[in-house]
């Protein structure tokens, strides 16, 4: 003997699945949003040290500063350019994660790197390294704990999403064993 609660729980499990389907994709894009911030936030560290290590060493002689043009300066612009196809990524989900400050996050980046090219200077044969270095050191942290905070934001915001999810299979679970509780007594009746 089917009763009507039994009828009901596939669909309650139907409803429950597509919506924890959903809830999970849209947690796990956050939480590959956050692995590419932290990889972001490692790669500006990098970028801040790399500049704190040039103006500790800066050259004092033509010979010196020549040859951190050909080693340094190209390393410097693989490591910027790398940034910036991160950042173009960003542009792309930016439009894709409601209340996030990714727009901000790349914007940002947009400033410092305008500033950073206008302290090498136009001509790539004699850039001005040690002004980039310090442009570098000086206005770099702010963009790190500016990705920081926004990674830490969107953790929560995922965190909270499986939580969700994790609730709502507890639900769908405690339905399932009471209609198999309840069409137990009555099918024994």
């Amino acid at each position: 003997m089917i009763t009507v609660a039994f009828a009901v729980v596939p669909v309650f499990i139907v409803v429950g699945l597509i919506h924890s389907h959903a809830a999970t994709s849209g947690a796990l894009d956050q939480q590959q949003l956050v692995g590419r911030l932290l990889e972001l936030e490692w790669d500006l560290s990098a970028l801040k040290q790399q500049g704190r290590n040039y103006l500790d060493h800066a050259p004092r002689d033509y010979d010196d500063y020549f040859r951190d043009v050909e080693i340094v300066y190209p390393n410097l612009m693989t490591h910027v350019n790398s940034l910036d196809n991160r950042f173009a990524m960003l542009t792309l989900q930016a439009a894709e994660i409601p209340g996030s400050e990714l727009a901000g996050l790349v914007t940002g980046w947009d400033e410092f790197h305008g500033g950073l090219q206008e302290q090498l200077g136009v001509d790539p044969q004699m850039p001005r390294l040690e002004w980039a270095a310090r442009h570098i050191t000086e206005r770099l942290p702010a963009l790190i704990e500016q990705t920081s905070n926004q990674r830490r934001a969107l953790d929560g915001q995922a965190a909270a999403g499986i939580d969700g999810l994790a609730m709502l299979l507890a639900l769908i679970t405690a339905l399932a064993m009471s209609v198999w509780s309840l069409r137990t007594t009555v099918w024994r009746d």
